[in-house]
C-alpha cells in the first residue's frame, strides 16, 4: 500500500539495515556474500514496513518484527529495524539500527550498520561496516568490515570483494573477485573466492550463475 505519505509493506521482507547495503554486496547469494560474515542479513515472517518518500535526498525506513512476541505492544516495539540513507549524486551513504531482530542462528542482536557508496562513471566503490551485540552469549559487541568495487568495461562487469568479521564462529575473512558478461536477456556470473576461518584451512569456492531477462 503506497500513497502520498509513504509505503508500508507487510509480511516476509528484508530488514531496513539489510536494504541498506544496496548494491555494495557484489557477491549477493554466492559465497563470500554479507550473510558469510555478517548477522545482520535477515528477512524476517510477520513484519510491518513503512518506507518514507525521499525529501531532499533522504529516506526513512522502520519496520516493526512480530516473530516471537506476545503481546500486541511487544509486537510493534520490542524487535524493530530502523534505516536513514542520504543520496546525492555519485555519493549514497546510511546508517541502520536493529533492536532485538532474530537472525538467521535464531540468535536476537541488537546492531548498528553503516554503509556508503560512490560512483563515477563506469567505476562504483563501496564500504560496509556492522557493530553487533547477540544477546545470547556474553562476547560483547563485535564488528564487521566489508569493501568492494565493481568496474563496467562494455559487456563485462569486474568485481572485486574482501571482508573480515568477528560475528560469525569461527570469525571469517573473504577475499573474492568475479565477471559478469551481460547480453541484451542474458547475465552470466563467474566468481572465485578464498574464506578463512581460523584455525580451519581456507575455503577456496568457484560460483557462477546464468540468468535471463524479456523485459529489457
Amino acid at each position: 500500500m503506497s500513497g502520498a505519505l509513504g509505503t508500508l509493506l507487510a509480511g516476509r521482507n528484508d530488514t531496513p539495515l539489510r536494504q541498506l547495503q544496496a548494491r555494495i554486496d557484489q557477491f549477493n547469494d554466492l559465497q563470500g556474500d554479507l550473510r558469510v560474515l555478517m548477522v545482520g542479513e535477515n528477512r524476517p515472517n510477520d513484519t510491518i514496513n513503512y518506507v518514507s518518500p525521499t525529501f531532499g535526498g533522504f529516506t526513512f525506513r522502520h519496520a516493526a518484527v512480530f516473530d516471537g512476541q506476545n503481546t500486541l505492544l511487544d509486537r510493534f516495539t520490542k524487535a524493530t529495524s530502523t534505516s536513514l540513507s542520504y543520496t546525492a549524486g555519485r555519493f549514497y551513504v546510511g546508517v541502520a539500527l536493529d533492536r532485538d531482530v532474530i537472525s538467521l542462528e535464531d540468535d536476537r542482536n541488537d546492531d548498528v550498520r553503516l554503509a556508503g557508496q560512490y560512483n563515477e562513471g563506469n567505476l562504483q566503490l563501496g564500504i560496509l561496516y556492522e557493530s553487533s551485540v547477540n544477546r545470547a552469549n556474553n562476547r560483547g559487541r563485535e564488528d564487521g568490515l566489508l569493501i568492494s568495487a565493481s568496474l563496467t568495461r562494455g559487456r563485462f562487469v569486474y568485481k572485486a570483494q574482501t571482508g573480515t568479521s568477528e560475528q560469525r564462529r569461527p570469525s571469517p575473512d573473504f577475499a573474492g573477485r568475479g565477471l559478469r558478461v551481460e547480453s541484451r536477456f542474458q547475465m552470466v556470473h563467474l566468481l572465485h573466492g578464498n574464506t578463512r576461518r581460523q584455525p580451519q584451512p581456507a575455503l577456496r569456492s568457484v560460483g557462477c550463475g546464468n540468468g535471463y531477462s524479456f523485459l529489457r
